[in-house]
């Protein structure tokens, strides 16, 4: 049964508390659907796809409230207030957009091959050495009646053992010294067995690593609906149900990247790095939010939190995992 049956009207309006007769399908005061009827998955989705551009005074509350009370919205949409302010998920998905938007369009990337190594930064093997390791290239001939596996497997090492010796990104160069064929296959895994080299010479300062943080903003919109669940289970009370919780979470989410938005912006403009402080605004409002959307005390909120933690990196990790192969497989 929908949210719109007969049997889930009342007599007084969720939102603006005025006066409805049983008959009234809306409130003819606010104009909010006249529902008693707690909201399901399905009914948050159905009011995202609604009006998706209907935002007019619901974004003024709404970034209102998110900035000045902590965990207000969150509540105040739980408890039927939906009419007053915009749909979580429409606004977190808009904020989205617009940071993926201006990160694109700010950042003057350089060529992601362009490699950076230079002799200061690794130790290249000296001929000597090499011999005594007795290093071993296999040639395409030699790998022709291997299965896939085993041949990529072996191209692999050759790769890895030609690479240290030719640091700079160059797949022509590579694929001709070693007498191997100018075809999609060799140019993909010589991609990544220099991408996890290069990682492993600079570290955070590498290729792979940058990709990977500027991916980290999708990475957590698509963690968003683990990281609800995790709420549910450490936070979980008769209140809330796991749409709650999930409510609660965007409007956090939301929050965030209004945060990462704010560094983009500023880095981009002053070349001033405020990522720290915004980090350790956002810690301060996330615990904020835990305890006035669950009534929790501050020891009892600090316990939840870590444990939150411990949880939401158990839970989300094979998730994780997935997603940063996928996007190491793509880049």
């Amino acid at each position: 049964m929908g949210r719109k049956d007969a049997i889930y009207r009342g007599t007084e309006c969720l939102n603006c508390h005025t006066p409805l007769d049983i008959s009234e399908r809306y409130c003819h005061f606010c104009g909010q659907l006249n529902s008693t009827k707690k909201v399901t998955l399905s009914d948050f989705i159905e009011e995202f796809f609604a009006n998706f551009y209907a935002y007019d005074s619901k974004v003024r509350n709404t970034f209102t409230y998110l900035f000045t009370k902590p965990a207000f919205v969150a509540k105040q949409i739980i408890n039927g207030k939906r009419q007053s302010f915009a749909n979580p998920f429409r606004l977190f998905l808009s904020i989205v957009i617009l940071f993926f938007l201006a990160q694109s369009f700010l950042e003057n990337e350089d060529d992601l091959y362009e490699s950076k190594i230079t002799p200061e930064t690794i130790t290249i093997p000296q001929k000597d050495s090499i011999k005594k390791e007795e290093k071993k290239f296999y040639s395409e001939k030699e790998l022709e009646k291997e299965i896939f596996l085993i041949r990529w497997s072996k191209k692999a090492d050759t790769f890895s053992d030609y690479i240290p010796l030719h640091p700079e990104y160059d797949q022509e160069k590579t694929l001709q010294d070693l007498n191997y064929k100018d075809t999609k296959e060799n140019h993909f895994l010589y991609k990544r067995v220099w991408l996890l080299w290069e990682a492993s010479k600079l570290g955070f300062k590498s290729k792979l690593w940058t990709e990977l943080v500027k991916k980290m903003p999708f990475i957590i919109f698509l963690l968003l609906p683990s990281i609800a669940f995790c709420f549910f289970l450490i936070f979980r009370n008769k209140v809330y149900t796991y749409t709650d919780n999930l409510i609660f979470v965007y409007t956090l989410a939301s929050v965030y990247f209004l945060s990462l938005f704010l560094d983009l912006i500023v880095l981009k403009t002053t070349t001033l790095d405020i990522a720290f402080i915004t980090a350790i605004v956002f810690m301060l409002y996330l615990y904020k939010s835990l305890r006035k959307f669950y009534n929790f005390s501050r020891w009892k909120t600090i316990y939840k939190f870590v444990l939150l933690n411990i949880v939401t990196i158990i839970v989300a990790l094979p998730t994780l995992f997935f997603i940063t192969f996928f996007i190491f497989m793509c880049i």
